[in-house]
């Protein structure tokens, strides 16, 4: 048990005696709950997470070394702040905020996201993590916010979105697809010519889709090889359709690189040939028979 002790000492009304008063304190609970978050904190003063201590009134009262970096200013310039007094343009929606306010009235975790400037020319976007810290006392709005940068996954889909929309038209037949091969986006040329919705496509490895039996497996390690090498390639392959026929495709694939000029994904850029490689048999066959 933790104890306040105060001492006072009464004004003397015998001259020969003194009174002393003495009042205690119960202050376990407060004593518990602040070495409980002295734990915390030095448990995640190191976290590559960015995480802060927010009062009632959204002020921080506390925040990791992550959190100051990510915000670019120092511990004593991010507490007593809101947010919003901290970095530029700081933006959340009505509905978002909306539900963040009754998370906090309920006392229950949510999950939102923030845009703004950390500088007028360096824009951000975070998704926050809003956990209400668990109190006996009723009274007490404090909670924990950890805070993910999502800047670049946000430029990453903006430019996805812009490729998509340049290609949706395309007669070609175009997927986006991931490092290790899986479709992440298809154009209506893709569907039109392999008979697989788009449902049915994304989230599917490209070579297990359309890859048969009658499928060169050479071409297979060709393509894994430009992969790990992050080399654009050309190639061409008989691909198998949903309805079970085959069709030959010439493929152009290029990375697509991100802001940190790394690979963020490749684009598959596939034209029907397969008139084309009929005319060349015939062509052949009618040489041999001469």
């Amino acid at each position: 048990l933790w104890f306040d002790l105060t001492v006072n000492e009464l004004p003397e009304y015998q001259p020969d005696r003194r009174l002393t008063l003495c009042t205690l304190r119960d202050i376990t609970t407060q004593k518990s709950q602040a070495l409980e978050m002295q734990r915390l904190a030095q448990a995640v003063h190191n976290s590559g997470s960015a995480i802060s201590f927010r009062d009632g009134d959204r002020r921080i009262t506390w925040a990791n070394k992550s959190y100051c970096d990510l915000m670019g200013a120092a511990l004593a310039d991010v507490l007593e702040k809101r947010p919003e007094d901290i970095v530029h343009d700081h933006h959340i929606t009505p509905a978002t905020q909306a539900a963040v306010q009754d998370a906090l009235r309920n006392r229950q975790r949510v999950t939102f996201e923030t845009s703004g400037h950390i500088t007028p020319d360096q824009p951000f976007y975070f998704r926050n993590t809003l956990q209400p810290l668990d109190a006996s006392d009723t009274d007490n709005d404090a909670f924990v916010v950890i805070t993910h940068d999502i800047s670049q996954e946000k430029a990453d889909a903006r430019r996805l979105e812009r490729l998509a929309a340049l290609a949706q038209h395309n007669n070609d037949a175009v997927s986006i697809r991931k490092m290790d091969g899986t479709i992440e986006w298809v154009n209506a040329k893709f569907v039109d010519i392999f008979g697989h919705s788009a449902e049915e496509a994304i989230g599917r490895v490209g070579h297990d889709l359309l890859t048969g039996p009658k499928s060169d497996l050479s071409v297979l390690a060709k393509i894994k090889r430009s992969f790990i090498d992050k080399k654009p390639i050309r190639f061409q392959i008989e691909n198998l359709r949903k309805d079970g026929s085959y069709i030959w495709m010439d493929y152009n694939v290029t990375p697509i690189y991100g802001d940190n000029n790394e690979i963020q994904n490749f684009i598959f850029v596939g034209r029907d040939i397969s008139a084309a490689r009929q005319q060349e048999d015939a062509l052949r066959h009618a040489k041999k028979a001469a």
